[in-house]
């Protein structure tokens, strides 16, 4: 899936709003990103035969996305995504939860571990006026990478699945 062609039309319908969905915008967006595009009230999903995009209030996780891979407890679910290259599906989604979530999301890598997920990698700290960490997880022929922000009161999860050689 061409990222640039899809957040160019995604940018395009934010920057017109609902103006676009009544004068044919629809169509625009839909040349574009080569795809279909279907647009709501809170939401923008974007899809075409390299995967799909959803963005915004109500999205859910793209179709596919892996069963051992459970939703963040206590987050709303923001964006997600799929795309497929060479035949391997990766997935993307990210989470938001009001306040400082540091726990819960170790809690959560915790939960990972105890469903036969190994952790390669884990760094926590602080950077640029924020706190969070980052974590890779692996189980089988499956890689988590989950990079969690928490700022101005909020704690956001950036959650990618990639398939793995093997």
């Amino acid at each position: 899936m061409d990222v640039r062609r899809i957040g160019l039309a995604a940018a395009t319908l934010a920057a017109a709003g609902l103006a676009l969905t009544g004068c044919g915008g629809k169509t625009v967006a839909e040349q574009v990103v080569g795809g279909d595009v279907e647009v709501n009230p809170s939401s923008v999903k974007i899809s075409n035969d390299e995967g799909s995009i959803e963005i915004g209030q109500g999205s859910s996780l793209p179709d596919g996305w892996p069963e051992d891979v459970p939703e963040m407890p206590g987050f709303t679910l923001q964006t997600s995504g799929k795309g497929t290259s060479d035949g391997r599906t990766s997935f993307t989604a990210v989470w938001e939860a009001a306040g400082d979530q540091s726990a819960a999301v170790k809690g959560y890598v915790g939960l990972m571990e105890t469903n036969g997920w190994t952790v390669e990698t884990q760094m926590e700290g602080s950077g640029q006026g924020g706190t969070g960490g980052l974590y890779a997880l692996k189980k089988g022929t499956e890689a988590v990478a989950l990079i969690s922000n928490v700022e101005s009161d909020k704690t956001t999860v950036v959650m990618t699945v990639t398939p793995t050689a093997g």
